[in-house]
């Protein structure tokens, strides 16, 4: 019985290709991630953290922020501050709210994992012109855009 013929990738729907993508490129970070014994959802929780040092980051900020639910950040958090990269600080206004800080410990990491995230950026736009690079980043934020309409959203 002969194989079937394998679709080519262009041809290929878009929601298809940017599934791919996304799991190739997660991939690809979580074997870099390994490297500093962190996940890629770890690291995208420090990222955010320094991004937003100037004030105080809860854990539902959190949530919002990478996209998970309240236990699964709790899962997320614990792992970290059993790694000794963020510590919880309690909220003295509402108890029962926590603060996510970073420590000296993930700061160093997170330099590392940036030159680490530079290279892998540069290696996606390997052979691209400066004009395609912003222009590809010009088309995906406009498909993001649409993605986050209520229409795209609501679409059944």
């Amino acid at each position: 019985m002969a194989d079937k013929p394998q679709r080519r990738f262009e041809d290929a729907p878009l929601g298809y290709k940017f599934k791919r993508i996304h799991e190739m490129f997660r991939a690809r970070m979580n074997v870099d991630m390994n490297e500093s014994d962190l996940t890629f959802s770890q690291m995208e929780i420090l990222f955010y953290l320094e991004k937003h040092a100037d004030h105080a980051i809860n854990q539902q900020e959190l949530c919002d922020a990478v996209q998970v639910s309240h236990p699964t950040m709790i899962g997320l958090i614990n792992r970290m501050e059993e790694k000794d990269l963020v510590v919880r600080r309690t909220d003295p206004l509402n108890r029962r709210s926590r603060y996510i800080e970073m420590t000296q410990k993930s700061q160093e990491i997170l330099r590392q994992t940036r030159e680490r995230r530079h290279r892998n950026d540069r290696m996606l736009v390997k052979g691209f012109t400066d004009e395609e690079t912003k222009e590809l980043n010009r088309l995906l934020g406009m498909v993001y855009r649409n993605m986050q309409s209520e229409e795209f959203l609501q679409e059944r």
